[in-house]
Formats: structure tokens, C-alpha cells, sequence
């Protein structure tokens, strides 16, 4: 994990592991017996493949939806190994707020919360981003939205995928997701007293 994620333009990253002899499912996906599942967001992938064959123990197999290969050319006549990665696919993620307006309320509060939550989802505040293989809470959104100037937040609900998911307040993402959200999809739903 640690040399993957230090490859530069990695921006997520999750690294299973199944040390049994069979197949396990962990975080919505299987893992071969004795495999490591490494779910990558970003960076080039020679440089994914010689972290991996520095890192990798002998023997482990490799899980994923994409084939790479690396060959170490310091090494005469070295072969060239194989590993599978994932490349996991969008999770479109909808948020939706819904406040009740006070004299207080800012009015460019719609944009102020829309601007918050995205800066929220993608790590630019208190929490990390919103990456695959996370439990995503909708409560991890209520301090950056009460900062807005929001004083009677109602509720925060997310929807994933947005398009026939289910308004909730924690969405599991697999191992094989990625998490992404854009301000067309936060909701802010304005109540009057």
C-alpha cells in the first residue's frame, strides 16, 4: 500500500489481501486464495507494476480487472511478470440537503453548500476523500455545510448510484468503485419556517 500510493497521480487507492486458500469476498469483490486485490485510482501503470514486483511477496497472486507487466532491465535475461490490477469503475454519488431558511441564511447558500460538500467528498476539508472500499456517511458532511452559514440543517441524505439508488444515510462502496460527485449533483432543498 504505502509504495503505491506514494506513485505520483495516484488519488485512491485500496489493497486487500487474502491469505486463506480460497476465494474470500471482502469489500464486494473476490480474491483468489492466497492474492493480494489492489484497486488503483490514477498513476502509470509501469510504475504500478515495479511497485509491485518490488513489494510483492513470491508466490501471492495478483486480482483485478486490468493486465500489466513489468520486466526488470537490470537483470540479464530477466522474464517478465504478469499482475492483475483494478481500475475500478465511476460510482456516481448524489447528496442531497435540505435546510430551513432563517434571517441568517446567506443567499448564495445553495452554491456555499454546493461548493462545500464536492471540496468535502474529494478530501479538501477535515476528511480524507471518499474513496472505494469505504463506508460513506452522509454525517460526514454537517460541519462543512453548518459552516456555510446553514443554522437549521434538517438533514443530508446520499444516493449512489444517483440514477435508481435509494436516498440513505451511509452507502457502502465496493472494492471495485470509485466514489465521484460534481456540484450538478447536490440538492439543496431550502424550507421556510
Amino acid at each position: 500500500y504505502s509504495a503505491l500510493s506514494a506513485i505520483e497521480g495516484v488519488i485512491d487507492l485500496a489493497v486487500l489481501e487474502n491469505n486463506t486458500s480460497s476465494a474470500v469476498t471482502k469489500h464486494g469483490v473476490s480474491i483468489p486464495g492466497h492474492s493480494v486485490y489492489i484497486s488503483i485510482v490514477g498513476g502509470d501503470t509501469t510504475d504500478i507494476a515495479a511497485a509491485i514486483y518490488r513489494n510483492k511477496d513470491a508466490g501471492c497472486g495478483t486480482a483485478g480487472n486490468t493486465a500489466i507487466s513489468y520486466t526488470d532491465d537490470t537483470i540479464a535475461l530477466a522474464p517478465t511478470y504478469n499482475y492483475y490490477i483494478e481500475r475500478p469503475s465511476d460510482l456516481t454519488f448524489g447528496v442531497k440537503v435540505t435546510i430551513r431558511d432563517t434571517e441568517q441564511t446567506p443567499a448564495d447558500i445553495e452554491q456555499l453548500i454546493k461548493d462545500a460538500v464536492v471540496k468535502n467528498f474529494i478530501g479538501g476539508s477535515t476528511f480524507s476523500r471518499a474513496g472505494t472500499g469505504q463506508t460513506i456517511y452522509s454525517s460526514r458532511f454537517y460541519g462543512d455545510i453548518i459552516a456555510q452559514g446553514a443554522n437549521d440543517l434538517v438533514s443530508v441524505q446520499i444516493a449512489a448510484p444517483l440514477s435508481g439508488g435509494s436516498w440513505t444515510t451511509q452507502i457502502d462502496v465496493h472494492a471495485d468503485q470509485e466514489p465521484v460527485l460534481s456540484a450538478d449533483d447536490v440538492t439543496v432543498i431550502r424550507l421556510t419556517s
